[in-house]
């Protein structure tokens, strides 16, 4: 992009700017700001001053609200119309409360490998993805997502994810899967720590949520016990969980 020089920035840049900033977040009294690239610090700084015209704060600020609910375990089921009548598909969320840390964090990675694993090794003709998401406020939660496409009754195609999901997350990794997926967590999260998005990611976890997850991502990996991929397991097993069938 053309903005990326200093010199292509339009002259009401820095009021536009402030002018946001006191419109989208005029009651943050706290912000985080990354920026990635071969830079030198000093210099970064004082081009963001120049081009920004600083971030002003006050002592006032939002309070987050205090939660009156706490989560419990069980499981709802819901069913939509799918916009494509061609693919049929099934979705499982799951959900639990866990400590987030950095062994509990790459543990749950690994179960996420290992769970889409057994699921496409059992389900031989389904599309499957499993991606994972993590909460940190009212608490730690963890999430995990199971999508299953294959071309079959929507009924019959939940019937079988669930089951499968079940016996996967019931079951206790063994050794020589445990090796397998480390090895692929650390490849993926070296893959995704070489583009920009990566390093952002993991810079916004640790100076925003105070996770320092990716420093020294290797040894973190390379630490993680199947006792602790286990444990990640049992943990959903006693979540919640949310089926999803599209018709």
């Amino acid at each position: 992009t053309q903005f990326r020089y200093l010199h292509n920035l339009p002259e009401d840049f820095p009021s536009r700017v402030e002018k946001y900033f006191d419109t989208q977040f005029s009651r943050v009294n706290d912000g985080v700001i990354i920026l990635v690239g071969d830079l030198d610090p000093l210099d970064a700084r004082k081009t963001v001053e120049q081009t920004t015209g600083g971030f002003l704060t006050s002592r006032a600020y939002s309070v987050r609200p205090m939660v009156q609910y706490v989560m419990r375990s069980g499981n709802s089921s819901i069913t939509l119309n799918s916009p494509n009548r061609n693919t049929q598909r099934a979705d499982i969320v799951i959900s639990a409360e866990m400590p987030v840390t950095s062994a509990s964090y790459m543990a749950l990675k690994i179960a996420r490998i290992e769970l889409e694993n057994r699921l496409r090794a059992t389900l031989k003709n389904a599309e499957i993805s499993v991606t994972e998401t993590i909460e940190y406020f009212p608490s730690e939660r963890v999430f995990v997502a199971v999508s299953c496409r294959e071309p079959k009754n929507p009924v019959m195609l939940m019937v079988d994810l669930k089951a499968a999901v079940e016996d996967a997350l019931k079951t206790d990794i063994r050794e020589d899967a445990l090796k397998a997926d480390k090895s692929a967590l650390t490849d993926e999260l070296g893959r995704r720590l070489s583009g920009p998005w990566g390093a952002i990611e993991a810079a916004g976890l640790r100076y925003s949520d105070g996770k320092d997850f990716m420093n020294g991502y290797k040894g973190k990996v390379s630490g993680v016990k199947s006792s602790d991929v286990n444990a990640v397991f049992r943990d959903l097993v006693s979540g919640s969980s949310v089926d999803i069938s599209f018709r």
